[in-house]
């Protein structure tokens, strides 16, 4: 339970509510009440409840970090971390047209795929350092970075990128060489 105190009145958010959110709610509730609303404190409120209704449990579509991360160490195979935001107009693009690509759809199945949103799931966002999307991570089946590459890609260039990865070609070369030789 959150009280704020104005006015000699309290106003109190139920527990249900994330904690920041309510807080502002409330908080801007009182100061409503007590005739002191202030331009800002309005626009944080309104910039802030947009996050309070995105679900971290619904933002990945694909297996879950943890579970693709798990099985990548049983099974060896590379995992596809990408991360987009749903107000990103090159995440559509990359799903509409590269992620949906048949020749890439089966290459994607001998990897562990990841969708991450931007909106729901902060901490690794933070712990990947992205700051761009669509962006997209590369790791071995240990976790250990291979390549990260930021931005929408055309299918041929994803296709390599992919066959890049897959084939074991970041053990040899790097990914400026490798494109170079086959593009």
């Amino acid at each position: 339970m959150v009280l704020v105190k104005s006015c000699g009145k309290v106003f109190s958010a139920p527990a249900s509510r994330p904690l920041i959110e309510a807080w502002i709610w409330y908080y801007t509730l009182a100061m409503i009440h007590c005739k002191k609303v202030a331009p800002f404190v309005l626009m944080i409120m309104i910039m802030l409840f947009p996050l309070s209704c995105t679900d971290a449990k619904t933002s990945v579509s694909f297996p879950e970090y943890e579970k693709a991360l798990g099985s990548a160490k049983k099974d060896g195979k590379p995992v596809m971390l990408y991360f987009s935001s749903r107000h990103c107009p090159y995440c559509a693009l990359m799903e509409q047209d590269t992620l949906s690509d048949k020749e890439i759809i089966k290459i994607l199945a001998g990897f562990h795929v990841v969708r991450i949103s931007a909106e729901g799931n902060r901490a690794l966002v933070k712990r990947y350092s992205v700051n761009v999307y669509p962006t997209f991570w590369f790791l071995e089946g240990s976790g250990k970075r291979i390549v990260e590459t930021p931005g929408y890609i055309e299918k041929p260039m994803f296709k390599r990128l992919l066959e890049y990865v897959k084939g074991n070609h970041y053990k040899t070369q790097d990914l400026y060489q490798y494109m170079k030789r086959t593009g």
